[in-house]
């Protein structure tokens, strides 16, 4: 449905008589530049929303530092923030919302993008976020995605064996690796860790990629856990997954020696019921961590502050 606002409605009656008479006028010489309009889907709701909701506070932030710098070439950059709610239904509706704003980009923070990936593709639209929703990233069709992070998962990779020196370092000889089903990143993250950890000359005591998204219920993950000797933990779930897992496993009496989270560590786990569970372990970053303040974790500090 087309609809002229009120606003508009009364600019062209007043245009209109001027028009009448012969008038015209110049079109104002510093007239600025249409602005450029940048989706950012991620999870709001839903399960995935305890590791991604409050993740547009990074996006507006960065947004609004290069508007106050002129914006790109006197465009202002419109940001719109769309809610896929972890959902693999309304992924395809999030995406396809997107295009129909008419953005110029999309960025991605959703675990769910690959399902709706061809959305984008087709309509020739750049693509650029996290990588951890699946292996499309600088893969063929998809020369329209660009990750921030890692690049491609593409299962043909080798797998890092970085984690699996971090494991054996602090005494782990038995791994634990965990993965989402319907994530194909996840899975696949599960799968590389346990190839890495056997190569390295470990034991893979559980390698689980059928967990529900989001699940936090872990009694018999951690009773299998515990039958099969695990003392080495690297789950690629979201945060809410990872600590309960974490739980469980101490509850259910299983002494790890090596624990390896791949989201990250945030603030929010301090006051958690998990914090107590998580110490002695590791997280890893993707970028710098304000605790080791440089000139860029301050820039980053201040515009996420203001």
């Amino acid at each position: 449905m087309n609809r002229i606002m009120p606003g508009v409605i009364l600019a062209i009656a007043l245009v209109l008589p001027v028009a009448a008479i012969g008038l015209t006028e110049p079109a104002p010489a510093s007239a600025s530049p249409a602005p450029y309009k940048i989706a950012y889907i991620t999870d709001l709701t839903g399960p995935g929303a305890a590791e991604n909701s409050s993740s547009p506070a990074g996006f507006d932030a960065r947004i609004a530092q290069q508007n106050a710098a002129g914006g790109v070439n006197g465009h202002k950059i419109v940001p719109i923030v769309i809610d896929d709610q972890t959902s693999p239904s309304i992924i395809t509706t999030a995406v396809q919302s997107a295009i129909s704003k008419g953005v110029i980009g999309i960025v991605s923070q959703s675990p769910l993008f690959f399902s709706a990936a061809k959305y984008p593709q087709q309509a020739g639209i750049p693509v650029t976020g996290s990588y951890s929703d699946g292996p499309e990233w600088g893969e063929q069709p998809y020369t329209n995605m660009f990750a921030s992070d890692n690049g491609s998962v593409d299962p043909k990779d080798p797998a890092n064996t970085l984690l699996s020196k971090i494991l054996q370092q602090h005494g782990g000889t038995v791994l634990g690796a965990y993965g989402y089903g319907i994530s194909p990143s996840s899975a696949r993250a599960a799968i590389g860790t346990a190839e890495a950890f056997a190569h390295a000359g470990g034991k893979v005591g559980v390698l689980d990629t059928s967990v529900p998204f989001g699940s936090v219920d872990f009694t018999s993950a951690a009773l299998t856990g515990k039958q099969k000797g695990i003392n080495a933990l690297v789950p690629a779930l979201d945060n809410d997954s990872n600590y309960a897992l974490a739980t469980a496993l101490k509850q259910a009496g299983v002494k790890l020696k090596a624990v390896v989270f791949a989201t990250g560590y945030q603030p929010s786990v301090v006051k958690s019921p998990a914090w107590a569970d998580v110490q002695g372990d590791y997280f890893l970053s993707l970028f710098r961590p304000w605790a080791l303040p440089n000139a860029g974790t301050k820039q980053m500090q201040a515009a996420m502050e203001k």
